[in-house]
């Protein structure tokens, strides 16, 4: 099972893959991508999330939070 945050072109800012080789993701295992960016331009994020069969569950509940600069 890996987490893969990416964008659909050649203006990419920031892609990460996360393998979890025991195939298990424990609730209070927070995963946290700081990403640092200089413009103030309006960017699309994308979060891809993708498991196998081994995973138990197929619902997966995902919270996501974005923070800006002058949060």
């Amino acid at each position: 099972m890996f987490i893969l945050f990416s964008a659909c072109d050649k203006n990419r800012v920031f892609e990460k893959n996360i393998d979890f080789t025991s195939y298990e993701w424990k609730y209070d295992d927070v995963k946290v991508f700081e990403i640092d960016i200089a413009d103030a331009a309006p960017k699309t994020v994308f979060v891809n999330f993708r498991h196998t069969y081994f995973f138990e569950t197929r619902n997966v509940l995902l919270n996501l939070e974005v923070k800006f600069p002058n949060d």
